[in-house]
C-alpha cells in the first residue's frame, strides 16, 4: 500500500529528524534537484564539490553539473555553519569578484546560502542586535510639532 505524499507529510517527517542529521539531510536534497535529475553523478558532484573553482574553470563542465556543484557547495557551507557558526576550522568560499562572473541565475544559488547564513547569525548573535542604533541625545526636535519635518516650501524657498 503507497503511502500518500503531501508537502505537509514531508515537513512532519523533516520535524522528526534530529538536528545533527540535518546536513546529512540537505546533502541528500541537494542531490534529488534538477541537476541530478538530468543524469548527473552524485559522486562526480561531491567531489567537485570539495574545489572551489574559478568562474571560468566552473563553466567548462555543462550546465546542470555547475549547477549541482553550486547547490552542493551551498549545502555545506550552510551545514557547516550549523555545526560551527564560528567557522573556527575555517571555511572557504567564492570571493565577490568570482561569483560577479557568474550568470546571474548562477550568482542567486551562492547568493541565498550566503543570505542563509547572514539571516541565522544576525537572528543568533546578540552582538549584532543587542544596542541601541539611536539614543535619546541623537533625536532632536519634537516631531509631532515640527510643522512641516524641516521641508521648505516651494514658495518659501523662492522668496
Amino acid at each position: 500500500m503507497a503511502t500518500a505524499v503531501s508537502e505537509e507529510a514531508i515537513v512532519q517527517a523533516l520535524r522528526q529528524v534530529p538536528t545533527d542529521r540535518w546536513p546529512d539531510v540537505l546533502h541528500y536534497l541537494s542531490s534529488l534537484q534538477a541537476g541530478m535529475a538530468a543524469g548527473v553523478d552524485a559522486a562526480c558532484v561531491a567531489r567537485l564539490a570539495d574545489t572551489t573553482w574559478s568562474a571560468a574553470a566552473l563553466q567548462q563542465w555543462p550546465r546542470p553539473v555547475q549547477d549541482a556543484v553550486l547547490r552542493e557547495q551551498t549545502a555545506r557551507l550552510v551545514a557547516h555553519y550549523r555545526r560551527d557558526p564560528h567557522f573556527t576550522d575555517g571555511v572557504t568560499w567564492w570571493t565577490a569578484g568570482e561569483i560577479g562572473r557568474l550568470p546571474v541565475d548562477q550568482r542567486d544559488i551562492l547568493l541565498e546560502a550566503s543570505a542563509i547564513v547572514a539571516a541565522e547569525e544576525y537572528h543568533t548573535n546578540p552582538q549584532l542586535t543587542a544596542f541601541d542604533a539611536l539614543g535619546a541625545e541623537d533625536l532632536h526636535g519634537d516631531s509631532a510639532s515640527s510643522g512641516t519635518g524641516g521641508m521648505v516650501s516651494l514658495a518659501e524657498g523662492c522668496s
